[in-house]
């Protein structure tokens, strides 16, 4: 009994101190993977512990030696919720939450089944740990026959034998070499079918634009503002053409002779539909071998649905009439498969994801992104005309599905791959610096042809799989695979996941110069795909004009600075941080800074204390008073607010950066010491340069300088002076002046 309650009070104690609360609590982050793994390794031991019990696990004893590590795990999967998963339930706290009801109830039936469903689930809980994806029919038929497996004959009796056992450690052995040969078959098997690496090809891609596209690689994105669109596909193209891919773009019909000549097909947006020969012309080219890649969007803008569908129908896949809204506060519930395509990517923090159609998939094809509980398919309206784009209303009304929604799915057809978006905004202009990982990744993975041996694999490992299998019930007894097959899954997953991590990785080298914009630092502002609620004080301009001159930002989002990282940018970007800066990245920095980098600071009265540390080593100080005065506005409760005076100042001196300009905007001044000045606010500076070494520092005394409501908002350019400013800045701290 003691040694039972001892056990209990350490489960909780483990996990208490590696799942995470600690962490997300002090340091404001969330858990690196290292705790996720001690929480695989708890799941399969209680698991293990489970099954070994033949389902009669519990703490007894007097009641309270089962009241204080119930509660106890109760209460932390509770606050795991809390702290780490505030916008969704997560599978795996339900786990937890049920193993503290079982410590809780008395022997009953109810408990039992209780216990049956815990073991029957543990893979489902392993899988949303690590963010993995399956093909749900598969993972449903799976988990029935795990479940049905507990209530075999034998398996009571065979748990009573094993605890009157002087060697009990005999099931634990048989049970593991079990689990662990069952899963060296399905996962050796999971790599030769669903992770194929294939031949690679020649990287020959063509952009299809004889169809109407409105979002195509015609719209590039620089300097020249007339002839550059935020949701072009000119940035792709490049980027492409960076690592080696021969990109073409074609407006003639898509003939067999056309396709034979390229390795992969990018239909992007069109809005013209496709001839009947052109959609089996499309599918004769997968099946050869071909990659094919196709891009949506919502409640069929731009007839976009009505020119897909008849081609994706082919390949089982399709463009509802709906958008799934993905805001912040449903981006936890975002899953991504095991697959290439995110090999090292989490889809909550490193792919931008916009509102899109949802898909209906069916095999061959697999779901690779989907979003749960909180996302709903808002169906479209088509009274309100190709204008609102035939949007819904935005509410949850009745016979509208809740969760569960599939965001983008892949296929393997023939020789041939598929990678379908409901959403166009991935790859887009202003979205695809979020994506280049991701982008590298699927194009990858579209040039390479299936390997030709693939169904003679299926047939082996099958074969294997159902002899090892029977001869395993002739030696322990059918009730085993019913609880082997469980941790044989999630062994597979680990071993799927190993062997599938040879896919090459992108080198960010290739792109050019480079520019870090320091987001782990929880500034004020960021962007829209971090905090769409707060759009207009964001800094996607800021972003997007960085792009323009030809640098390419990369978001850093947690974790500290350090020397190794900031060698490979060229410039950073500090916007208010709320979170101190160490003397160790303050040290870095500086030396960073002197051997040749740029640093651009935005800061104001509400982070001045956090950002004079960091400016100390450059002589460089913010003042902790704001300039000029503020005016009173009521807002929508009618209470009275104080709002400071905007500058517009024509006092600033010559030099590149302010080259071109005519007048300056300051929303928030506040003085800034030390450094060169380059613009005044009464005879204040609040804009400085300083060259430091071999790197050059700018510092604005003004948070919302670069926001987006007085630079570059939604319906265009705002502030045209701020606009080439900001291009002078980036270039001027990049050393392109």
């Amino acid at each position: 009994m003691q040694k039972q309650f001892v056990l209990g009070v350490i489960i909780l104690l483990a996990l208490i101190t590696t799942t995470g609360i600690p962490w997300q609590i002090l340091h404001k982050t969330n858990q690196p993977y290292s705790i996720n793994l001690c929480m695989t390794i708890i799941i399969l031991l209680i698991h293990l512990w489970i099954a070994r019990d033949g389902v009669s696990f519990a703490i007894r004893g007097r009641v309270w030696k089962r009241i204080i590590p119930a509660c106890g795990v109760i209460l932390w999967s509770i606050m795991r919720g809390v702290f780490i998963h505030p916008y969704g339930f997560r599978i795996e706290d339900g786990w937890f939450f049920a193993i503290g009801l079982c410590f809780l109830l008395e022997q009953s039936q109810l408990k039992r089944l209780l216990q049956r469903t815990i073991i029957t689930i543990s893979p489902l809980a392993i899988i949303s740990l690590h963010g993995w994806l399956c093909p749900s029919s598969i993972l449903v038929a799976l988990l029935i026959l795990a479940f049905a497996g507990t209530f075999i004959p034998g398996v009571r009796k065979k748990a009573e034998g094993i605890k009157k056992s002087p060697c009990p450690r005999v099931f634990v052995v048989k049970y593991v070499m079990l689990s662990v040969f069952m899963a060296a078959f399905i996962g050796i098997s999971l790599h030769f079918l669903v992770f194929d690496p294939g031949i690679k090809k020649q990287g020959r891609i063509l952009f299809d634009i004889g169809h109407g596209d409105t979002s195509g690689p015609q719209w590039g994105y620089s300097t020249d503002i007339d002839k550059s669109a935020d949701a072009g596909h000119g940035r792709l193209l490049d980027f492409l053409k960076a690592y080696g891919y021969r990109v073409e773009t074609r407006s003639e019909p898509l003939t067999h002779d056309v396709l034979k000549k390229y390795d992969t097909l990018l239909l992007a947006m069109p809005s013209h539909a496709y001839t009947r020969l052109e959609i089996n012309n499309i599918k004769k080219f997968v099946e050869n071998g071909g990659g094919l890649m196709v891009v949506g969007d919502h409640t069929n803008v731009d007839d976009v649905m009505a020119s897909l569908n008849p081609v994706l129908e082919k390949f089982n896949v399709g463009l509802k009439f709906d958008i799934v809204r993905v805001d912040k506060s449903i981006k936890a519930n975002i899953q991504a498969a095991h697959c290439p395509m995110f090999q090292n990517i989490n889809p909550v923090r490193e792919v931008a994801i916009g509102n899109g159609a949802s898909l209906s998939v069916s095999l061959p094809a697999t779901p690779i992104l989907r979003v749960g509980y909180g996302a709903f398919s808002d169906i479209g309206d088509v009274k309100t005309g190709p204008d609102q784009a035939y949007l819904g209303n935005g509410i949850l009304d009745k016979g509208e599905a809740v969760g569960d929604h599939i965001l983008a799915a892949c296929g393997k057809y023939g020789k041939g791959r598929l990678i379908v978006f409901g959403d166009s905004s991935y790859f887009q202009n202003l979205a695809l610096y979020r994506n280049y990982n991701f982008a590298w990744q699927c194009f990858d993975w579209l040039n390479r042809i299936n390997s030709a041996h693939r169904n003679v694999w299926l047939i082996f490992f099958a074969s294997m799989l159902l002899l090892f299998a029977a001869v395993i019930v002739y030696w322990q007894g059918i009730h085993v695979i019913g609880y082997g097959i469980i941790p044989a899954m999630i062994i597979a997953q680990c071993i799927a996941f190993a062997i599938n991590n040879h896919y090459p990785t992108i080198d960010y080298k290739k792109l050019g110069q480079r520019v870090l914009f320091d987001f782990a630092h929880y500034p004020e502002h960021r962007t829209y795909w971090e905090d769409n609620d707060n759009y207009s004080t964001s800094l996607d301009s800021l972003v997007h004009q960085t792009l323009r001159v030809g640098l390419h930002p990369s978001l850093k989002d947690r974790g500290r600075l350090n020397a190794q990282e900031l060698k490979g940018y060229d410039a950073m970007v500090v916007s208010s941080p709320n979170l101190p800066y160490s003397k160790q990245e303050v040290q870095d920095v500086q030396q960073w800074v002197h051997h040749g980098g740029g640093l651009l600071v935005l800061g104001g009265v509400s982070t001045e204390a956090i950002i004079n540390p960091l400016l100390e080593p450059f002589k460089i100080h913010l003042d902790d008073k704001p300039l000029g005065t503020y005016y009173c506005q009521k807002d929508t409760d009618g209470n009275d607010f104080k709002v400071p005076m905007s500058f517009t100042t024509q006092k600033f001196i010559k030099h590149p950066i302010t080259q071109g300009i005519g007048s300056i905007w300051f929303m928030t001044p506040v003085a800034v010491k030390g450094g060169i000045p380059l613009a005044y606010v009464y005879d204040y500076p609040t804009m400085v340069y300083k060259k430091y070494g071999k790197g050059r520092v700018v510092v604005v005394g003004d948070d919302l300088f670069f926001a987006n409501y007085i630079s570059e908002g939604e319906k265009g350019i705002v502030d045209y002076d701020k606009v080439f400013l900001n291009w002078n800045v980036m270039k001027w701290l990049a050393g392109r002046d």
